[in-house]
Parts: C-alpha cells; sequence; structure tokens
C-alpha cells in the first residue's frame, strides 16, 4: 500500500501523525511475521517511506533503525545462548555479555520493554530459566528463532543499505564500518559453531569401546543422537540465511568503496589512464573490510562444502553409514554452499586481479579452487 501513495501527501502537516502510525504499523509487523513474502512486502514499503525527498523522510528513517536495532539485539541474544552444551549457565551468561558489548557498544542501549516483546515475538526462545521446558524444546526454540530473525534481517540488508543504523545511539563511538562487521561477526563465528558441532560421521558399531574419535566427531555425533526435535534443518536454513546476510552487507560496502574511490566508469569516461595518475597506485592492499567480510563469507561457504557425505551403505547394504536426517543437512548445505560460492565469484571474479586499481586486486578471489571444487563435487554426488 504505500508504495501506491504519493509521497508529497506525506509532506503536509495535518498528515504527520499518520504517516508516523503507518511507519510504526509496519515495523511492528516487520518485527512480528514469519511469512516472507510478506516480510518482503513490508521492506519495500519501509524503504519508500525511509527514502525520497519528502518531509516525513527522517521519520521513516527512524522507524527503519529502531527494526534494525532491535533485529540485531535479537541475533546477538540468541547466538549467545549456550544451546550447544559447551558450557555452564555462567559461563553462557558471560558469553552474552561479552557479545552484547563486542556488538553494540553501549548495549547500554537495551530497550527494557522492546527486549520483552522481541522473546516473546520469538516464542519466549531465550527464557530457559523462567519457562520449565526441556533442553531439547529451548535448543529448537532457539535455532528457530536465529533462522527467523535472520531471515528478516536478510530481506532488510537485501533492499536496503543497514550500515548506518548500525552504529551505536549516539553515533560517536563507532563507525558504520564497525558495526556492520561486529555484527557479521557475530552471525559468522555463531554459524560457525554450529557447522563444526554438525558435521556429520558415520557411526562406527563396530568400534564401541574406541575413545580415540577426534573431538570435531564426537560432539557431531552426541549432538545428532541428542536431535530428538529435528533442528538440523532449522539450523541449515539459519546457516544459508546467515551467509547470504554477509554477502549483502560485504555487496553494500563494496559498491560503497566503488563510488568513494570513484572505480565506477561510466558511459562517458575517459577509461585510458595516463602515467601520471598511475603514481601510488602500486600500493597492494592487504586488509579491508570488504576483505575481512568477504573471508568470513570463504570460510562459512568452505564449513558448507566440509559437511558432505557419501550416500552409502555398508558393504552388504544393510545398515546406511548416515542417518536420512544427516544426509538431508548434507544435501541442503551443499547447495546453500553453492549458491553463495556462485554470488561471492560474480561479485569479486578473479578477472579483477588485472585491475590498475590496488583495491580491486585485493578484492579479487584468486584462490578459488576450493569454492570450486566444492562446487563440482556436490554436483557429481
Amino acid at each position: 500500500l504505500p508504495r501506491n501513495l504519493l509521497p508529497t501527501v506525506f509532506s503536509l502537516p495535518q498528515k504527520k501523525a499518520d504517516f508516523i502510525a503507518l511507519a510504526k504499523t509496519l515495523s511492528e509487523i516487520f518485527l512480528q511475521s514469519s511469512d516472507e513474502t510478506v516480510l518482503k512486502n513490508v521492506a519495500l514499503s519501509l524503504r519508500f517511506l525511509s527514502h525520497g525527498d519528502h518531509s516525513r523522510a527522517p521519520d521513516g528513517r527512524l522507524q527503519l533503525k529502531n527494526v534494525t536495532q532491535e533485529l540485531r539485539d535479537r541475533l546477538v541474544d540468541l547466538f549467545a545462548d549456550d544451546i550447544l552444551g559447551s558450557a555452564g549457565a555462567e559461563g553462557g551468561s558471560q558469553s552474552k555479555r561479552k557479545r552484547r558489548s563486542n556488538a553494540s557498544s553501549p548495549s547500554k542501549r537495551r530497550r527494557g520493554a522492546s527486549s520483552t516483546s522481541s522473546r516473546a515475538s520469538t516464542a519466549d526462545v531465550t527464557d530457559d530459566e523462567d519457562s520449565g521446558i526441556d533442553g531439547a524444546t529451548n535448543s529448537a526454540d532457539t535455532e528457530y528463532g536465529i533462522y527467523l530473525n535472520l531471515m528478516r534481517m536478510r530481506i532488510l540488508f537485501k533492499r536496503c543499505d543497514l550500515s548506518p543504523y548500525l552504529q551505536d545511539e549516539d553515533g560517536t563511538t563507532s563507525s558504520d564500518d564497525d558495526g556492520v562487521e561486529a555484527l557479521c561477526s557475530v552471525i559468522a563465528d555463531g554459524l560457525a559453531q554450529r557447522l563444526k558441532a554438525r558435521k556429520v560421521a558415520p557411526k562406527d558399531d563396530g568400534d564401541d569401546d574406541s575413545n580415540d574419535d577426534d573431538e570435531t566427531s564426537t560432539k557431531g555425533e552426541s549432538l545428532w543422537d541428542k536431535d530428538v526435535k529435528k533442528v538440523a534443518m532449522t539450523t541449515a536454513k539459519a546457516v544459508d540465511e546467515g551467509i547470504s546476510l554477509i554477502i549483502s552487507a560485504t555487496a553494500w560496502k563494496y559498491r560503497e568503496v566503488l563510488e568513494q574511490e570513484d572505480l565506477v566508469v561510466g558511459d562517458d569516461d575517459d577509461v585510458i589512464m595516463d602515467e601520471s595518475s598511475k603514481d601510488g597506485e602500486d600500493e597492494e592492499v592487504e586488509d579491508h573490510l570488504v576483505l575481512r567480510l568477504r573471508n568470513r563469507a570463504i570460510a562459512l561457504i568452505e564449513l558448507c562444502f566440509e559437511q558432505f557425505v557419501e550416500d552409502s551403505g555398508d558393504e552388504d547394504g544393510s545398515v546406511p553409514d548416515y542417518t536420512d536426517e544427516q544426509i538431508a543437512f548434507s544435501v541442503y548445505m551443499q547447495t546453500a554452499g553453492c549458491g553463495a560460492a556462485s554470488d561471492l565469484r560474480n561479485l569479486f571474479p578473479k578477472e579483477l586481479a588485472g585491475a590498475a586499481s590496488p583495491l580491486l586486486r585485493a578484492f579479487s578471489i584468486k584462490n578459488d579452487g576450493r569454492l570450486i571444487g566444492g562446487y563440482v563435487r556436490c554436483f557429481r554426488s
């Protein structure tokens, strides 16, 4: 509906209250809905209300900022929960406080009322102390909450650049880059932990006494054994959404760099660079926000490819090496990895290695053998 309204109407003084009410209603719908089509339509409407030259655009951006920071807070809290059982309650609470501090400096800005509403909208996925439900149910709710909020953030990030809204409350203690990198770090670390813990390994029924399995396999088997709520596919969907979100954030920062460094060539631009303009262009770039975000996405994609399993059984064909759930999880992760690898290789093609700009040369994915190898192995399986 908002896309069919004339922007000039928003500027009328008598429509200010209606505009603010509309923007708040859309924000509430976005934070509570779980339907992807609804989320996409609302995200498009929020972008429409927050952009343009009408006088209510700042009010629209304020609502967009509130939605972005609410989703960030939810994700930080959810990833801080110790659902994998690797730490006790005390360690989990310390981790949560640390992650909040790292991802949003003044968490200090935690909104009491919104914190309550955020948990309610994710089925109370983090209030395990008071809920009285068992650990498996809490784990399933938490994984679903992570998936749902990653999907919301991914949809919103694809529609518009959320970097300015990830700053601290006063906008002075961190830059846009700091906010984006902090959020992506929390997401990437949480997803990597889940992929490592979920790494499937065939059960060796003939070696019941063996205690020599590596730590990763042991954790993976025990986690699969305790998967009574079948949350593996929810985790797989969350990984897919998280990687897409990180790639979207990377693409927005990449676009920003291209514009700031004047690396976008128009139809009327002279693309031939004279010798004098090449001075200082030989210094190689070794560290950059876009590089760090890109490398985090690559690391997650490689972890997805490591979930590969052979769909085979024992020699007599009677006992399968893997359960149906493990095979389904592996296939989903391979498919997600292939799509993300394709996006990254299109965004940072190897041909950029021959660019005149040192930034573009640095951004190029020169060693894409593992990405291609995982892609090929998936299609051959």
